[in-house]
């Protein structure tokens, strides 16, 4: 097989950016894969990395909180259109007309209004209570207007997924998306990360240096965020949805035309996206997936970025191809995340 990934360039770009370590891994339809893990998970032990070591995947987790409704929306459990206050009433907005009004898919597309208010995450107090002060923060933009990106928000869908079934959102993920994907190294909890004897530690660039962090514990917005996993795993997570909803064992996890939906472009944002040359950024949102083309060649993607991590997972629905990139280095990761792929 020729070699899909260039470990020459990839390690000039990461000795540019001074990250710790990369991991790249590349499927090309049901035969070609590769993956490529260069630097330390551990520098001060100079630890390596593997294709089984734990990384936080960041905002990569709202993909996955999206299908999992999806999931229930397939038993009839919940709606992508009934007002989200027909399942937990005690989610509201701050304007009463659009709390009588915003649903599933409001807030899988970013288009609440809510808009960021992140001070909200070190909050203990548990995803109900979040639940109950949301009426008293005030929006950062008007309802269904535009893109407004908002952890908070992608919280408050995982609580209306708990309020439905009782059941608590890390159990559901591991019920509905986890275990039938066999990945089995993939979990919700800071903690699980923590005591994981093959994690990568976060760093952060302090004083021009890469400086080990304490991994923060956002299990508070974990359906925004908290999803723990391997590139392994990685690349099981992104076969199922190039098969579009089907597992590699052919086992159907959420209907079709639920599947279709959950990656249709549902928003687009306000510029029309950003254009890098031939390579098209993002010119909607869909629900936890960006929609964008490449050379005229679409393609689904999100990066996940949190204090010490930073991710990227994309898919080419057509090609089936597949792409997962990892390092242990919160910033500044987006423009080698850009130029690698």
């Amino acid at each position: 097989m020729e070699k899909i990934i260039d470990e020459g360039f990839v390690i000039s770009e990461m000795n540019y950016w001074r990250t710790p370590s990369i991991g790249i891994s590349v499927f090309v339809d049901d035969k070609d894969e590769e993956s490529l893990f260069i630097g330390s998970r551990n520098i001060e032990k100079n630890l390596p990395v593997n294709m089984d070591t734990m990384f936080c995947i960041a905002s990569c987790s709202k993909a996955m909180t999206a299908t999992l409704i999806g999931c229930l929306v397939s038993e009839g459990l919940l709606d992508f259109d009934r007002p989200v206050t027909e399942y937990a009433p005690e989610c509201q907005l701050w304007d009463p007309v659009a709390s009588s009004m915003f649903t599933l898919r409001d807030m899988l597309c970013h288009r609440t209004g809510f808009g960021a208010h992140d001070a909200i995450w070190p909050c203990r107090d548990g995803r109900q209570a979040m639940a109950e002060r949301l009426k008293y923060i005030e929006p950062a933009g008007m309802f269904r207007q535009k893109v407004l990106y908002s952890n908070v928000i992608y919280a408050m869908a995982g609580y209306v997924a708990e309020a439905v079934t009782g059941t608590p959102w890390d159990k559901l993920m591991a019920e509905y998306l986890f275990k039938p994907l066999g990945m089995t190294r993939t979990n919700c909890s800071a903690n699980i990360l923590k005591e994981d004897r093959n994690h990568a530690d976060p760093y952060y660039m302090i004083d021009g240096q890469p400086k080990k962090v304490p991994i923060w514990n956002v299990d508070q917005c974990g359906p925004a965020a908290s999803v723990n996993s391997t590139h392994r795993d990685m690349i099981r997570w992104l076969r199922f949805n190039c098969g579009r909803g089907v597992t590699q064992s052919g086992k159907r996890l959420l209907a079709r035309e639920i599947f279709d939906e959950i990656h249709a472009p549902q928003m687009p944002y306000v510029d029309g996206g950003t254009v890098y040359g031939d390579y098209y950024w993002a010119d909607a949102y869909c629900m936890g997936w960006r929609k964008g083309s490449y050379k005229g060649r679409p393609y689904q993607k999100h990066s996940g970025k949190i204090e010490g991590y930073s991710t990227f997972q994309m898919y080419l629905p057509d090609e089936r191809i597949g792409l997962f990139i990892s390092a242990n280095m919160h910033s500044p990761t987006e423009p080698l995340f850009m130029t690698l792929t």
